[in-house]
């Protein structure tokens, strides 16, 4: 949900640099015909680009923390499924764990085969649920590490763009 958020602002911030070409663009036009936007219009329009271009900037930093956080409980998670997914792997090798039913291994010559196998089957669909449990986890690890690579290029150029607004406002008269 995080990395949708993140994609939604990185569609705004290009949506707001294609305004800021096209804005350039109709200004030349109406440069070539005559038509000059006056200083303090152009400036103006320029500080709020420049507002918005930071609002977006902290927000895009807020998401990063917020990020941070998920990506540590789902860190914290992924162990927690691990050392069930372990254990239980452990129990299905034939150690001495109590099985689903509270049974342990050396009680196991008092339960009957049916019961044996209705926990041995409940055992494997619940060690089935947890790899698919730890497969999920990790896909969203893989996908939380490739944000944390995408994000410095993508406040690079934030920062770029920042900059160019900081040298055209400066330009201006």
């Amino acid at each position: 949900m995080a990395n949708g958020t993140l994609r939604g602002e990185i569609a705004v911030l290009q949506s707001m640099v294609s305004e800021r070409d096209t804005d350039w663009f109709h200004h030349e036009q109406a440069t070539a015909e005559g038509e000059q936007l006056s200083w303090l219009s152009e400036k103006r329009l320029l500080s709020q680009r420049l507002e918005r271009l930071q609002r977006a900037v902290a927000k895009l930093q807020l998401e990063k923390t917020e990020l941070k956080q998920l990506n540590a409980e789902l860190r914290r998670t992924l162990e927690q499924v691990e050392w069930e997914r372990r254990r239980l792997k452990r129990y299905c090798r034939g150690r001495s764990l109590p099985d689903a039913c509270g049974f342990s291994l050396s009680d196991q010559h008092k339960v009957p085969a049916s019961r044996q196998e209705e926990s041995h089957t409940c055992c494997s669909c619940r060690l089935a649920e947890l790899q698919k449990q730890v497969s999920l986890l990790q896909t969203q690890l893989a996908q939380e590490r490739k944000y944390k690579q995408d994000y410095p290029e993508c406040c690079a150029k934030t920062s770029q763009e920042l900059s160019d607004l900081h040298h055209e406002l400066s330009l201006t008269p």
